[in-house]
């Protein structure tokens, strides 16, 4: 259950952290850092809470679909991180038109965000296997008498 809490928590630290700036030369002017969680309207820390509430019942109750929960949960973020904020991480938008040398570059909050998704993927994939490993019935091996 560690791995999916440990990605909830990148996803929420995601949120609050600087997803891209607009950097002209070696400034960022004003309104030129961009916040992850207004980005998405903190649709990752929404995911989080989910994370964290479907991971401990897949843990806890030991239930496929919160496990399967989880790891729909984690690939809805990354497809956030993929499909909504990449595109954007290298707009340099008005500040690129006001400004010839501006260049936009990702920040910590966008590599939080893909490590959050990655780890709580991966959470949920180990929390699958275990569980069916642990379903599978044991197969109890006979001894073979010894001939001599």
């Amino acid at each position: 259950m560690a791995l999916p809490l440990a990605g909830a928590g990148l996803l929420v630290a995601a949120e609050l952290s600087t997803l891209y700036e607009v950097r002209v030369v070696t400034a960022v002017p004003e309104g030129g850092s961009f916040p992850g969680g207004r980005h998405h309207g903190y649709a990752l820390a929404i995911i989080a809470a989910g994370i964290v509430a479907m991971a401990a019942a897949a843990v806890l109750r030991g239930s496929r679909p919160a496990a399967l929960a989880v790891l729909v949960l984690a690939l809805a973020a990354l497809a956030i991180a993929l499909l909504i904020d990449l595109p954007d991480v290298h707009e340099t938008g008005l500040l690129g038109r006001a400004y010839e040398a501006a260049r936009a570059e990702p920040r910590a909050g966008f590599y939080l965000e893909l490590a959050g998704g990655c780890v709580a993927l991966l959470g949920a994939a180990l929390i699958l296997v275990v569980r069916a490993r642990l379903a599978e019935p044991h197969q109890s091996r006979r001894r073979r008498p010894l001939s001599g």
